[in-house]
C-alpha cells in the first residue's frame, strides 16, 4: 500500500508540474534599404523570425500558470531579442558602417489583438508579480501601455553602440482558450538621433489550449486517491 501511495504521489506531481515548452527567438533588427552596407538614418526596423517561429504557436497549459491567481490560466512565452552587433552587423539596428555610436533603444509596441471576444491577454516581464499590460479583445488596453523593451538597460548604459537584448522569463497569459493574433510594431525610442523608422506592422499568433493528461496518469492518480481513502478508513 505504501508503494501504491508513493506511485500515486509521483503521478500527481507529474500531472501538476508544468511541461517545459520550447521557445523560439524573434529578433529585432533593421533593413539596409539604401544598400550602404550598414544601418543608418532612414533605414527601417524589421523583425527576423527564426525557422518555425513565424507563428509562435505558444501552448498554454490549463491550471499550470504561475499567474493563475490573476485569472490567467494559460501561459507561454517566446524570447524577443535585439540583434547583436558583433554577430549580425548588417542587420543590427545599432550598427553604423562608420563606427559611430547610434545609441538605438528598441521597444516592441502592441498595436492590437484579435481573439475570443472579451478574452484578456496579459504580458508579464521577467520575474514580475503584476502584468506590465493587459489587453481585452473588443475593448483594447485596459492596463499599461502595451510596450516592452528589447534593449537591456545595462547594455545601453555601458555600451550604447551595442544595445543587445536577450531577456528570458517573460510570460504571456490568457484567461480564455482560443487563438489570439497580436499585431506589433518595432520602435526605436532614440529615433530622433538615429533616424531609424518604425517597422511595418507584423503579427504573431498565440494558441491557448488545455493539455489533457494521459489516461494512464489519471488512472494512477485515481488509484492512489482510493488507496489514501482506504488507509484513512482503516485508521478510523
Amino acid at each position: 500500500m505504501k508503494k501504491l501511495i508513493l506511485i500515486s504521489t509521483l503521478a500527481l506531481c507529474l500531472l501538476l508540474t508544468p511541461r517545459a515548452e520550447a521557445h523560439g527567438h524573434i529578433n529585432a533588427g533593421a533593413i539596409d534599404s539604401n544598400s550602404s552596407g550598414g544601418i543608418n538614418a532612414g533605414d527601417r526596423l524589421n523583425m527576423y523570425f527564426e525557422p518555425g517561429t513565424t507563428d509562435t504557436s505558444l501552448v498554454y497549459n490549463l491550471g499550470l500558470n504561475p499567474y493563475g491567481a490573476d485569472g490567467y490560466l494559460w501561459n507561454g512565452y517566446t524570447t524577443f531579442t535585439a540583434l547583436h552587433q558583433s554577430s549580425l552587423p548588417g542587420e543590427a539596428p545599432n550598427y553604423n558602417s562608420l563606427g559611430a555610436k547610434s545609441g538605438s533603444f528598441l521597444t516592441l509596441n502592441l498595436v492590437s489583438i484579435t481573439g475570443p471576444t472579451g478574452a484578456k491577454l496579459a504580458f508579464y516581464d521577467s520575474n514580475a508579480t503584476d502584468p506590465l499590460w493587459v489587453y481585452q479583445v473588443g475593448t483594447g488596453l485596459i492596463s499599461g501601455a502595451g510596450i516592452f523593451s528589447l534593449t537591456e538597460a545595462d547594455w545601453y548604459d555601458f555600451s550604447p553602440s551595442d544595445p543587445y537584448g536577450h531577456i528570458h522569463g517573460r510570460m504571456f497569459g490568457a484567461n480564455q482558450s482560443g487563438i489570439f493574433t497580436a499585431t506589433w510594431a518595432l520602435h526605436d525610442t532614440q529615433s530622433t538621433t538615429t533616424g531609424l523608422l518604425d517597422s511595418l506592422p507584423f503579427q504573431s499568433t498565440f494558441t491557448a489550449t488545455a493539455v489533457v493528461p494521459e489516461p494512464s496518469t489519471w488512472a494512477l492518480v485515481i488509484l492512489g486517491g482510493a488507496g489514501l481513502a482506504w488507509m484513512s478508513w482503516r485508521r478510523a
